[in-house]
């Protein structure tokens, strides 16, 4: 019997016995496989975009990135999360679910990039002074997000292979297109309008997909419905988001602010490092938070025992990736980047520790969400908020880049870890998660190494 045979028959049963883990690792494989090609094609994009245009180019370009990425939560509207609930509980709520979501945002997107651009061209921040443009053509990608909403039909069903090879091919061409920009010696507004397209586009494509070959008949009654089902339950997500938003990216804006574009194109390189290696423990977690809906629609206790591996997972995941950068991550930086990102190859250590607390925040979230403590959550965000811009305007102006990683790292903390433990609904489930990470060699009833 060949090796191959012999695996075949030991894995078949445990796949018919338990056939949606086999949907899930299929859809983790897509995630991953996909996510690795357009994270790698993305980052070599911006090494050399990087060495080819002036630091405070780039240091411009993830300033506006900055606030495009924060408003975004305008159009998108956290419906994300609460759609994808209620299609992996109703499988047939699916064509009201995405119809009421696209109407949702497309009119939030009518209202959100006019304001931006009017914002970016009457109203121009002191640190891209002379440079709005490139806020004003970032802004135009967020008209992809409302067609994106197609994507939360896929990611429900567990058949994210669609977005995700959409979203691969459209990173190849991006990457392609920089190289010919960077070979031309074309202008910053090439290089800022590719990415703009790239946003765009990837929204478009997955929702003509999904036009051309799913069931999207919905009734308009229903429509309406929902819609109105939605913002109620996603509100406090919306609101939450923007506060994670400014938590995550209002360090870049004060930096500008305070000590320039070249402090922002250090932590922006920085910050690009560390989210390229947050990839891969994020797509293998994303393919079982549907499965945590299901559980915990259905049987609590199997619910805790996932989130518990969940979080098993994720700390052994995250410590690998944390260790591989404390020792080569400097050099990877200088060697990709070049010396002229030296601050970002010093910073990157310290701001590696996001990746702990970011994995940690997303399992949290699948617990509030399924819990419907959504306004919990808010408030939560509104207390990491605002100590992340008071620490931000306490630390940055002593330890620049070091200050915002500080500040960032501080806020998070409180907001995915310490209020969760001083809170009686949240605390079981934080307790459950700490246990996960610390000890990530004992199951949910404390047996060592056993699933």
């Amino acid at each position: 019997m060949s090796t191959e045979s012999k695996t075949t028959g030991w894995i078949s049963p445990i796949f018919a016995r338990f056939p949606m883990l086999r949907k899930a690792l299929k859809n983790s494989g897509w995630i991953f496989g996909c996510g690795v090609l357009s994270n790698i094609t993305a980052f070599v994009a911006s090494v050399m975009a990087a060495r080819y245009l002036d630091v405070t180019e780039i240091g411009a370009i993830g300033y506006a990135a900055s606030i495009v990425a924060m408003l975004r939560i305008f159009v998108s509207l956290g419906i994300d999360e609460v759609a994808c609930r209620e299609i992996s509980q109703e499988p047939d709520s699916s064509p009201q679910v995405i119809t009421s979501s696209m109407a949702i945002r497309l009119t939030a997107a009518a209202i959100t990039i006019p304001a931006i651009v009017a914002f970016a061209l009457f109203m121009t921040p002191q640190a891209i002074e002379g440079r709005a443009y490139i806020l004003v053509i970032m802004s135009l990608g967020l008209f992809g997000v409302p067609f994106s909403s197609a994507s939360i039909h896929y990611a429900s069903h567990l058949r994210s292979a669609v977005p995700q090879r959409i979203n691969a091919t459209l990173a190849i061409l991006y990457m392609a297109m920089v190289a010919i920009g960077v070979q031309q010696r074309l202008s910053t507004g090439y290089f800022v309008s590719l990415i703009a397209a790239q946003q765009a586009l990837g929204g478009l494509i997955v929702y003509w997909i999904y036009r051309s070959n799913e069931i999207t008949d919905a009734r308009w009654s229903l429509v309406r419905k929902t819609a109105k089902s939605l913002l109620h339950d996603s509100w406090p997500q919306t609101l939450s988001g923007f506060g994670i938003l400014i938590q995550a990216y209002s360090d870049q804006i004060m930096l500008g602010e305070m000590k320039g574009l070249d402090s922002v194109a250090q932590y922006s390189v920085a910050l690009k490092m560390t989210t390229v290696m947050t990839f891969a423990p994020l797509a293998i977690l994303a393919s079982f938070l549907p499965s945590l809906s299901r559980r915990f629609k259905s049987d609590q206790n199997s619910f805790w025992i996932g989130f518990h591996q969940a979080n098993r997972l994720a700390s052994i995941l995250c410590v690998a990736i944390v260790t591989i950068v404390y020792f080569i991550g400097a050099k990877l930086v200088l060697l990709t980047f070049g010396d002229q990102y030296s601050g970002a190859a010093v910073l990157l250590s310290v701001m590696s520790m996001r990746i702990f607390l970011t994995c940690l925040g997303i399992i949290r979230g699948s617990f509030l969400v399924n819990a419907n403590i959504l306004q919990y959550s808010m408030l939560t965000v509104l207390i990491g908020t605002v100590l992340n811009i008071l620490l931000n305007l306490k630390f940055i102006p002593s330890h620049a880049e070091f200050g915002a990683v500080y500040a960032s790292l501080i806020s998070f903390l409180v907001t995915t870890v310490i209020v969760d433990l001083l809170f009686s609904k949240t605390r079981q489930a934080m307790l459950i998660a700490m246990r996960g990470w610390a000890f990530p060699f004992l199951n949910y009833e404390n047996q060592v190494f056993r699933i």
